[in-house]
């Protein structure tokens, strides 16, 4: 945006020279400030007309000062552009977190978490192929760090190779010390310790000739942390499977101790209660879980079921009545 200034009034003629000068040192620094925004270029036009008006109020002071007072000024605005400049490039490489990581990856090819985060970008957006390759290299580069397997065993799972999946899995299980060890050592158990036993569970436990060995693994992965509400729901879901409902009862009864606001374990307790033939107290965990979440699917449709059901036999009994 070029800028008009007003011709300076007044003075002697030998600042005449002097402002001329001037006006083509700022016209040299104006001309290239092209990459500014409309709002900093009415901010810099507002530092120009300050300078120009210092210069027509303090004609009086010496050439000296009025030339480091210049020099100074110029020094700022270039400072400002330069600012500018380096936050317009920084805005660019974080539009996206794609452009985010891809930069940060071309300064720094040694950090695990980086290739990580890149891999779940490139999942979300469906580049499921091309992010197994950033995940094995944060694996290659730091083969101690779970994530690294769980985020690989869970796009292998996605992409229904199990095999793959499961082994990845196992490869991280191997880097555990078992339960009782890590209680004696006091090791610290990690989100990422626990969902890794989750993954591995569900992942065995579609077939239904290995549910013992996926209830092992939730069994485990309550010893490892007595209040990992999900290892009881799952472990309660398999033992459904395998037609333990006492025992599946409980773990949801256990699973409520520690969370008391998740629908999905009132509406399991339902199902449990129904198969028993309780479908009073099944009807009332049902309602407990649409308390919680008035659009809870499931439980909206076992409830009418069962209010149907109940309608239905009253109607018989007034019948024979």
């Amino acid at each position: 945006m070029s800028r008009r200034c007003a011709p300076q009034r007044g003075g002697a003629s030998g600042n005449g020279a002097e402002w001329q000068r001037e006006q083509g040192r700022l016209r040299f620094w104006s001309n290239r400030l092209f990459a500014v925004t409309a709002a900093n270029q009415w901010v810099l036009g507002e530092w120009f007309a300050r300078i120009l008006q210092g210069a027509d109020t303090n004609i009086k002071i010496t050439n000296r000062f009025r030339a480091c007072k210049q020099l100074a000024a110029v020094g700022i605005l270039f400072l400002l552009a330069m600012h500018v400049f380096k936050t317009i490039r920084r805005n660019e490489d974080w539009r996206t977190e794609y452009t985010l990581y891809s930069s940060a990856l071309s300064v720094n090819q040694r950090n695990a978490k980086l290739f990580n985060n890149m891999g779940r970008v490139l999942e979300s957006l469906d580049k499921y192929e091309e992010s197994l390759n950033y995940y094995n290299e944060a694996i290659r580069i730091q083969s101690d760090d779970v994530r690294g397997y769980l985020n690989l065993g869970r796009v292998f799972t996605h992409l229904r190779r199990y095999d793959e999946a499961e082994n990845t899995y196992l490869k991280a299980k191997s880097l555990f010390l078992d339960p009782e060890e890590t209680r004696e050592r006091e090791v610290r158990v990690t989100p990422n310790h626990l969902q890794l036993f989750l993954n591995l569970a569900f992942l065995i436990s579609r077939n239904d000739s290995r549910l013992e060995e996926a209830d092992a693994l939730y069994r485990e992965a309550i010893t490892l942390r007595s209040d990992f509400t999900n290892a009881y729901l799952n472990r309660g879901d398999v033992l459904l499977k395998m037609n333990r409902t006492k025992e599946a009862e409980a773990m949801y009864q256990r699973a409520l101790e520690f969370d008391d606001s998740n629908p999905d374990l009132y509406f399991n307790l339902g199902i449990v209660l129904m198969d028993q033939g309780r479908n009073v107290e099944a009807l009332e965990f049902f309602n407990k879980a649409l308390y919680i979440e008035p659009d809870h699917e499931k439980s909206l449709e076992f409830s009418a079921v069962l209010i149907h059901e109940s309608g239905m036999s009253r109607h018989q009994n007034l019948a024979r009545d």
